[in-house]
């Protein structure tokens, strides 16, 4: 088992929440008088302006073109270790990613300034304080929140299918860049030695002083240790601390959250033709909330896809999570048919 039983749960209900925010983000944007008016689903616009315009062809190729081009450029930054300006830079995009996060809970306000500017402003200062002062709680509770964000930039240019596809390369891309080229696991222990990673992190013991001290690696077990915290930890025969956290990569949540928006937004889309051709037997508020609980199948499958990876995996190795979080939401996308 790769984590204690506490730690593993904790990881599963981060995930589970950053997918259930996701997806109320996603729900809240889509403008349903509109939808229905036009026939084709519409979204309010974000604190930050409009959503990507992307050909629903061609978002795929932005998509996969903007993970090859950003991994490469994060491996030059950690080359030349530039890490104020990838601070920088992170910072940037968090902020992005949250103030559009904030603004699905807050942009019905008639007041301009909530409405608008203060997702902003809160997406700069805690984005800010994720970045620049990180603690457990204040990293985990905007991982939470980030991906919504994300993913609602994109979401309105991605098809069912360009889901699917975007799954399946993901996932073989994550078994080659963890098991073969391992280029994946230098980059993660780069993100926590450099100060800053995108996934949620529960570290085994909270060194308030240092965040990310938490996750860095150490040659030697201090002996004056507590023996509790020695047991949760991984050892090999040499006594090195292999981790000293337990983490779960931003793209396990962030793809999954996008396969299962994409599933959302084609059955409002399906959802809103049955009501205008006068055959739906409810109320389309009730109806697209029975429909919002009925894809909540999907992120409850990936969940425990991922508890199943964690507890048979060793403490001492890498795994490639996207294969699981994937073949978690295939299943999920099935017995949710299977509902509808």
């Amino acid at each position: 088992m790769k984590h204690s039983i506490r730690i593993t749960t904790y990881l599963i209900i981060l995930f589970f929440l950053a997918q259930l925010v996701g997806l109320i983000v996603i729900y809240n944007y889509v403008d349903i008088s509109k939808s229905i008016e036009t026939g084709t689903i519409e979204q309010f616009n974000t604190p930050v302006g409009e959503n990507a315009d992307l050909e629903e062809n061609e978002a795929i190729y932005y998509i996969i073109g903007g993970i090859a081009i950003g991994t490469l450029l994060v491996f030059v930054i950690i080359y030349f270790k530039l890490f104020g300006f990838w601070k920088l830079w992170f910072f940037l995009a968090v902020a992005f990613c949250l103030s559009i996060a904030y603004g699905a809970f807050l942009y019905k306000s008639q007041n301009i300034f909530i409405g608008q500017w203060l997702p902003i402003i809160l997406g700069i200062f805690t984005g800010a304080w994720k970045v620049y002062r990180p603690n457990f709680i204040i990293h985990n509770l905007t991982e939470i929140f980030l991906y919504g964000g994300l993913v609602q930039f994109f979401i309105g240019s991605i098809n069912l299918w360009t889901a699917f596809a975007i799954m399946i390369i993901i996932s073989i891309y994550d078994i080659i860049a963890v098991n073969h080229s391992k280029h994946m696991v230098h980059l993660a222990n780069s993100q926590t030695e450099s100060g800053v990673f995108a996934g949620v992190m529960i570290p085994y013991n909270n060194d308030e002083t240092s965040f990310y001290k938490n996750f860095q690696m150490e040659k030697k077990l201090d002996a004056k240790v507590d023996n509790n915290i020695k047991s949760s930890m991984s050892i090999d025969e040499n006594q090195e601390i292999i981790g000293k956290g337990a983490i779960l990569g931003g793209g396990d949540i962030g793809f999954s959250l996008l396969f299962t928006g994409a599933i959302l937004f084609a059955n409002l889309q399906e959802l809103i033709s049955i009501r205008n051709a006068g055959e739906l037997l409810v109320s389309f508020d009730i109806a697209s909330k029975m429909l919002f609980l009925k894809v909540l199948i999907i992120p409850a499958c990936a969940a425990i896809a991922l508890y199943m990876l964690f507890i048979h995996s060793k403490p001492d190795k890498f795994y490639p999570a996207m294969p699981f979080v994937t073949a978690g939401c295939f299943i999920g996308y099935l017995l949710f048919t299977l509902l509808i």
